[in-house]
């Protein structure tokens, strides 16, 4: 009979995990040259760790951070998956959490003999020390580029803290039903530093979009939703007139307006897929209803709106039956009606010229910020979306 015999490098970290309970301090007092350093049990780094290594033993782990001493501090160690993580911080704050199978360690607690002769070598921040066979004994280590710094965490994202080089990492959105623009990915390159990227996360989320053309009185889908509506329709949520759409998006967020509403709502008008105008309102405290009003206005590219007190209709019920969505400076004939922005749902004889129009509902809006005579200035057939954030 045989007997096959199998050594654990990582040996040593199963020993020390059976001896040692909960988030107790494990000083080993081994003697230099290797001398182990103290392990906490139960606890890890949370934050601000820019490498990890797979299928290495712990007292290896502390050797890839003592070959990058100028960055790494201590080091995060899973006895089980035998994952290693370097990081730039001590021990200490709100940065430590607890950890299922997990050590901690500050480097500053390990021999340097764990180095060999990088011990004595102090390379940059983003470098790590490495063997230079090729020289002679004076000169037989280099310092290489080995990471990038921790990449730049935007507003509203989350990305990987991995920054080796030739490591590829994608942004994404907190909020995963936030649309996004620009390039999620970056890359760490041989130089240390990482390829750009204009990502970003729009903080706003799409709920509301009126499609011209398809039918229906928007008022209605605003409110109670209905036929004419969807909540799923991927085609219904791209911004600007999409031809295979063929209802109004609504989100089921509106049914939930006094929870999910936070802080705003932004009303753009779209034109080819690009923002033409914008009005943003304050939210809070408000229904589906109130919070379309002149006082709830923050900020708008319709500069004539912020200095315009009275106006005949600023609501999204608005005039009749006919104009949603409406804000309107006075009545003085059709031809000189002034107004910024309706919707028109239903073209009535009696009704304006601008208010007969061929493809309802269409979206009318004036190009002037200061607003315009609405025969003489409207634009019709852009797309009307609602954001809240």
């Amino acid at each position: 009979m045989w007997v096959l015999f199998i050594f654990y490098t990582s040996f040593s970290t199963y020993f020390l995990s059976n001896t040692v309970l909960g988030n107790e301090v494990c000083p080993n007092f081994s003697p230099d040259p290797l001398r182990l350093g103290n392990l906490q049990f139960g606890i890890h780094m949370k934050t601000s760790c820019f490498r990890s290594f797979y299928g290495i033993s712990i007292t290896e782990c502390a050797t890839e951070c003592l070959l990058r001493k100028s960055r790494c501090k201590s080091v995060n160690y899973w006895r089980i998956s035998l994952k290693c993580q370097l990081c730039q911080n001590m021990t200490g704050g709100d940065n430590m959490g607890p950890s299922n199978g997990g050590v901690h360690s500050d480097i500053s607690t390990w021999s340097q003999s764990f180095a060999s002769s990088c011990s004595e070598k102090n390379c940059g921040y983003l470098e790590r020390c490495m063997p230079n066979r090729a020289a002679g004994p004076s000169n037989k280590h280099v310092c290489d580029i080995s990471e990038c710094p921790l990449p730049e965490v935007k507003p509203g994202t989350a990305i990987d803290q991995e920054t080796g080089v030739g490591v590829t990492l994608r942004y994404t959105c907190i909020n995963q039903r936030l649309k996004y623009t620009g390039n999620p990915f970056i890359t760490c390159q041989s130089g240390g530093n990482w390829t750009g990227s204009d990502f970003a996360c729009d903080p706003y989320e799409l709920v509301f979009q009126i499609t011209p053309g398809v039918g229906g009185d928007v008022y209605e889908a605003w409110m109670h939703g209905g036929n004419y509506t969807t909540n799923s329709d991927k085609s219904c949520q791209t911004l600007g007139k999409n031809p295979s759409c063929k209802f109004h998006f609504r989100s089921s967020i509106l049914d939930r307006w006094s929870v999910e509403v936070k802080s705003m709502v932004k009303v753009g008008i779209y034109k080819d897929g690009r923002e033409v105008h914008n009005i943003t309102f304050k939210a809070v405290g408000s229904n589906l209803e109130s919070w379309f009003s002149r006082p709830n206005v923050l900020s708008t590219t319709y500069t004539g709106i912020l200095h315009t007190n009275t106006f005949i209709f600023f609501s999204i019920q608005g005039y009749d039956t006919m104009r949603r969505f409406y804000i309107n400076l006075n009545f003085d004939g059709c031809p000189k009606d002034i107004a910024w922005m309706m919707v028109i749902v239903e073209s009535k004889p009696n009704g304006c010229q601008y208010d007969k129009q061929p493809d309802l509902p269409a979206i009318i809006y004036v190009t002037n910020p200061e607003g315009g005579l609405i025969d003489k200035d409207l634009y019709s057939k852009p797309t009307l979306g609602q954001h809240l954030y």
